[in-house]
This record gives C-alpha cells, sequence and structure tokens, in this order.
C-alpha cells in the first residue's frame, strides 16, 4: 500500500470513527449556527441558533430533528441515538427568520444524565416523558428569546413531536411537518416493528386548536412513511393542509423547495 494510500485510509477511519454528535456539531458551525446547552428540569438539551435570534423575536422557528439511530440493523439498540446526518441542518440554513434546532433529551452527547436510559430513544421516544421534557424546554426558549409566536418544524420523528408539543406550547403559532410519523400504530404494522407502547400516538390525540396553522408535507415515494398515514391525520383535523410531492422520498427532496415552504407560514 503507498503512502498516498494509506493516508486516505487513515482519514476514512478517522472519519467513521468520529462520535455523531462531533459531526452534527461540525456541521452547525459550518452553517453559521452557534450552539448552546439549555438545563432542563430533569434533562439536557442541545441547541443551536442562527444569526437571526435576538434578544427579543417576534416569532420563533424551533426544529426538531428525527429520531437518528435508536436502532442498529433494526436488531441491537444503539448506544448513542445521535443522527448520523445534518438533514434538519440543512433546511433550517436555509431560514432566513430567527430559528434555532432543539435537540432531544440524551442526545448530542449528553447521555451521562443517570435519568438517560435507551427507551427514551426506542419505546418511549414519544412518551410523556420526553414530550414533558421539550415542553419544558420550549418554555425556556420562548423565555429566554422573547419571543411573541413560535413555529415548530419537524422532520420525521422530530414531526411526530412537534404535533404532540403543540398540546404544551401556549404561544404556538404554526407547525410544520416533513414526512413525519403521524400514526404510530400504523407505521410499526406496516413495517412490522414492535409496538411502540410507551409513546403517544398523535393519531390518538385531541385535534389541534383550529387558530394553529398546520402544514404537513409528504412524498409519494417514501417507503418509510406512507402518505395515506399523514392523510388520515390531516382528514382529522380543523386546521390543515397536506401537500404531496410525487417524486419526494423521505428525505429527498425536501431541501430544494424549503425556501418557499417557509414563505407559505403566515404572519
Amino acid at each position: 500500500m503507498t503512502r498516498r494510500l494509506l493516508r486516505y485510509s487513515l482519514c476514512l477511519a478517522l472519519l467513521s470513527c468520529t462520535a455523531p454528535e462531533i459531526k452534527f456539531a461540525r456541521q452547525a458551525e459550518a452553517y453559521g449556527l452557534v450552539q448552546s446547552t439549555l438545563q432542563g428540569p430533569r434533562f439536557q438539551h442541545r441547541v443551536y441558533r442562527n444569526a437571526q435570534v435576538q434578544t427579543q423575536n417576534e416569532i420563533l422557528h424551533i426544529y426538531l430533528g428525527g429520531d437518528g439511530s435508536p436502532w442498529i440493523q433494526h436488531r441491537w439498540i444503539a448506544s448513542n441515538p445521535t443522527p448520523r446526518n445534518s438533514f434538519i441542518l440543512q433546511l433550517m440554513q436555509q431560514d432566513t427568520r430567527a430559528a434555532l434546532f432543539l435537540g432531544r433529551p440524551c442526545y448530542h452527547g449528553l447521555m451521562e444524565n443517570p435519568l438517560c436510559r435507551n427507551t427514551l430513544w426506542t419505546d418511549a421516544r414519544y412518551g410523556e416523558e420526553v414530550i414533558q421534557a421539550m415542553a419544558n424546554a420550549i418554555t425556556q426558549l420562548t423565555q429566554q428569546y422573547a419571543a411573541q409566536k413560535i413555529v415548530l418544524i419537524g422532520f420525521s420523528g422530530g414531526g411526530t413531536l412537534a404535533v404532540l408539543l403543540s398540546e404544551h406550547v401556549s404561544k404556538l403559532h404554526g407547525l410544520i411537518t416533513i414526512a413525519a410519523n403521524l400514526d404510530t400504530t400504523a407505521w410499526t404494522k406496516h413495517h412490522g416493528y414492535s409496538p411502540l407502547f410507551a409513546s403517544l400516538n398523535p393519531m390518538q390525540r385531541p385535534r389541534i386548536l383550529p387558530t394553529i396553522w398546520q402544514l404537513h408535507l409528504a412524498g409519494a415515494k417514501d417507503s418509510n412513511i406512507p402518505r395515506q398515514h399523514i392523510q388520515a391525520f390531516v382528514d382529522k383535523q380543523p386546521n390543515a393542509e397536506l401537500l404531496v410531492f410525487n417524486d419526494y422520498t423521505h428525505r429527498c427532496c425536501w431541501v430544494d423547495i424549503w425556501p418557499n415552504i417557509l414563505q407559505s407560514i403566515p404572519d
């Protein structure tokens, strides 16, 4: 093996061994986002904010990422569920309004808390404990940045959380979900997964208030979240719109249309 090839192999090995929270943080820094850590009553949360966030904000967009990697090959529980990619940051870095990313309990290198246990990213990933922790964090951020209106934006499992959190956010103005799991019972049956008994199911929660603007995005070629599951949820809501994109999958190609989606958010 030549020296050049050896150096290249070593670089690949080091990159593959880099902790996912470090990769995520590096990407956030490359996008010009500022990192902080929020201390909640029981858990810490990693937060990234863009340059538009001021001490006082008329409207604040809060981004919620997907489930990350709770399982390895759908067989073994992962010791670190932090996302292996920064897809949610690719959306957020296009946002020209005040925006921040809010991490889940025990994600992004914050697993030293003795309250962290793997049920929080597997069976109970959408459970009461996670929802309460996220709701407390949003309340703190709303107060910290004097936000008058909150818009929750969630991708995949982050969209699940956005809907469940809508019951707890007092200044909620609107929410957007992207390829979100809005019927966890139908989803686990569809894939043959174990039921999420310790989680809440958005499909079984009370309808969101009609004063809250809702937009739900689905890909017709999404093999992870069937669009009919999202459609069934939207059909129950008094003020919700579903946009289906025929050629889109679970991840492609939301980044391309994101600026237009952001422009649709009402003042």
